[in-house]
């Protein structure tokens, strides 16, 4: 190449950016204008960040300023892919939104706020699209069929709206969608059978609409699934075999529906899967009963052989719902157990054990529980407040491990307790006063934990309890009068806590005499009263 010919190259190329500036401000320039005529149809706040950011371009200015607005992001090449506006406290509706112009979004989040009417079939536009979140408003009309045109999506939020009408047929053509969550809306209709074609699809949430008819057998090509919610609705018939097939499901919730029949035995092995799993993240002695009785299911077995398990009690349709591994030399967390997945259980027993770390909240999940017996272990953290979610639970025993923090309120939720140990703990702060709505309560052990504060006047709410123990902790203040109307109570253990008083005088006419032991405090002086 000649030196003249060389030196033309960089003016060409100069000239080429040159065209294509024109070019990326034009089409920048008509994203802002589409916007900016579609705030105008918004009710804005007067605080808002959109009013003082998205501003008109100077008429002089040549250069789109979009870019910097409040919640919007842009490529290289100066378009916009990303809309954020939510929890903006903004109200309107898509009516004038640019769809056709903002053809690059790959994210588009509006939710917490107050849009409203239908969401356009112009929605079916923003093919590029990855993730659509328009939860929290108002949006109502039916979920246009539109939506599947978006090839790329990965996740659809349109939970707590309006909705209503079906689930459209078109969303199996979401072949790219991971989460899908349309919950708390008036959807009603079959589940269509071509969400089996959703096949990278892990978490599914439809719980709380008004969804009926059986649940297709397709479901069980969702091989990917991991949890899925279709509570409160009114589903019919059978629970497909099919759901058997989803090694990677972690949580089926499907209550409050009108199903009919039992557990397929294919879900057996979902409940061993899953018990094996927790069992490879355990520490057990070579000679323990658990190396030898968990082994996985044969291959060419459709029958589930956990109920041959030690430790393991199922029910008529061959459903876990006892595991008792008391005093088997076990180390190790609950980090991995499947509470989800083992709904059923009504029995829980892993006391003398040597578990640690904390329950997880997952706990609130087994609400069919009626016995609970982590005693004697190392469990640490806090009592988790999904405690309180176990509406069916009698007996509690948590005693003789390292829990602190307080006891949590939500304790006052458990309507059915029969039995509370909580002794031998680093328990701390006050006895919650929910704790007198717990009216069955015969037996409270809270001995040897850091409880400060007063005793509060609820206990004599307890009129069922029969033994109480409080001792060697740091309660003050009077025994409450109230406790004199426990008609039922035998023994009731206070010493070595910092109360002052007397006995009160309600409590001499209790019959039968009960055995009472305290310290009193008197200044200096300390004596006992029986």
């Amino acid at each position: 190449m000649s030196s003249s010919n060389s030196s033309l190259l960089p003016l060409a190329l100069l000239l080429i950016a040159l065209s294509i500036i024109p070019h990326f401000a034009s089409a920048s320039l008509k994203e802002e204008n589409a916007l900016l005529k579609w705030k105008t149809s918004l009710q804005i706040p007067n605080n808002s960040q959109l009013v003082s950011s998205w501003t008109p371009v100077p008429t002089n200015s040549s250069a789109p300023v979009s870019c910097s607005w409040f919640g919007i992001s842009c490529n290289a090449d100066g378009n916009i892919y990303m809309l954020n506006l939510t929890m903006s406290e903004l109200n309107g509706t898509l009516h004038l939104f640019p769809f056709s112009i903002l053809h690059n979004l790959t994210h588009f989040e509006l939710s917490v706020n107050s849009f409203f009417g239908p969401v356009p079939p112009e929605i079916g536009l923003l093919s590029k699209l990855v993730y659509l979140d328009f939860s929290a408003n108002q949006f109502s009309g039916t979920i246009p069929p539109e939506i599947g045109m978006l090839a790329n999506l990965e996740t659809l939020h349109l939970n707590e709206n309006h909705f209503n009408g079906s689930i459209p047929l078109e969303i199996g053509q979401l072949t790219s969608l991971y989460e899908l969550a349309l919950y708390n809306n008036s959807l009603q209709g079959e589940l269509p059978t071509t969400l089996g074609s959703v096949r990278k699809l892990a978490y599914l949430y439809l719980d709380d609409n008004k969804l009926s008819g059986p649940i297709p057998p397709e479901i069980g090509q969702l091989v990917n699934l991991s949890e899925v919610y279709i509570t409160n609705n009114f589903l019919e018939g059978p629970i497909p075999p099919t759901i058997g097939k989803l090694s990677k499901l972690k949580v089926l919730y499907l209550f409050n529906n009108t199903l009919t029949g039992s557990i397929p035995h294919e879900m057996g092995s979902m409940e061993e899967n899953a018990l094996l799993k927790w069992k490879t993240s355990l520490q057990i002695p070579n000679n323990s009963q658990l190396v030898s009785s968990w082994t996985p299911v044969p291959t060419n077995s459709s029958v589930p052989v956990s109920c041959s398990w030690f430790g393991i009690s199922c029910n008529a349709d061959g459903n876990i719902y006892r595991l008792n591994l008391t005093t088997s030399e076990l180390n190790g967390t609950l980090h991995e157990f499947p509470f989800s997945i083992l709904h059923n259980l009504t029995y829980f027993e892993l006391s003398v054990n040597s578990f640690f770390g904390p329950i997880p909240p997952e706990i609130g999940l087994l609400s069919k529980l009626v016995y609970l017996d982590f005693s004697a272990n190392q469990f640490s953290g806090t009592i988790p407040p999904e405690i309180g979610m176990l509406a069916n639970l009698e007996t509690l025993h948590l005693n003789e491990n390292h829990f602190n923090g307080s006891i949590p309120p939500e304790i006052g939720q458990l309507t059915s307790l029969y039995e509370l140990a909580l002794y031998n703990n680093s328990l701390q702060g006050e006895l919650p006063t929910t704790l007198g709505s717990v009216r069955k309560l015969a037996y409270l052990y809270l001995d040897d934990n850091k409880l400060s504060g007063p005793i509060p006047p609820e206990i004599g709410q307890l009129v069922n309890l029969s033994e109480v123990y409080i001792t060697n902790n740091f309660l003050e203040g009077p025994i409450p009068p109230t406790i004199g109307k426990l008609s039922k109570l035998k023994v009731l253990y206070l010493f070595n806590n910092k109360l002052t008083g007397s006995i009160p005088h309600e409590m001499g006419s209790m019959m039968p005499p009960i055995y009472v032991g305290y310290y009193i405090y008197y200044g200096d002086y300390k004596g006992y009263g029986v």
